[in-house]
């Protein structure tokens, strides 16, 4: 995932012990990576920023919580997820949250993005699990944001 050395330090809480989903484990260690480091990028080195694993019915929600710069409702709806578009200058491609969302689409998911310019951004990504799995899951549902 992210490099271990970046600022600040992803703090993992795991709401749920076991999690099975069908997807190339590289891929989705990619995606996963991508996402925790724009939190870095987006996060000064005394901030937070924190993985939550959870399941909620038939699917495991993984949610990277920072308390970065935020990107306001527009560039969320317009420019987020535009490939080759790039905040980053030079350094950035531009396909990264594109890529994301459409390796996460693939898989059956969904990518939902929260944010606010100075308060920082919740990126979800939510994946359906393993069908053969899921009825292990149904004691731990979790409650989710529409039963709360």
């Amino acid at each position: 995932m992210a490099k271990s050395n970046s600022k600040p330090v992803p703090v993992l809480n795991a709401q749920a012990s076991d999690a099975h989903v069908l997807a190339e484990p590289d891929r989705l260690s990619a995606v996963l990576g991508h996402v925790v480091q724009n939190a870095q990028d987006a996060t000064p080195p005394d901030g937070r920023i924190e993985l939550l694993l959870r399941v909620s019915g038939d699917q495991a929600i993984v949610e990277v919580r920072d308390t970065g710069s935020g990107m306001d409702a527009d560039f969320v709806k317009s420019r987020l997820f535009r490939p080759f578009d790039s905040t980053k200058g030079l350094t950035g491609m531009g396909i990264g949250a594109y890529e994301c969302r459409e390796v996460i689409s693939a898989l059956g998911g969904q990518v939902k993005v929260e944010s606010s310019p100075g308060r920082g951004t919740v990126f979800r990504i939510l994946l359906p699990l393993d069908e053969q799995k899921a009825s292990e899951f149904g004691e731990q549902r979790v409650a989710t944001e529409k039963d709360r």
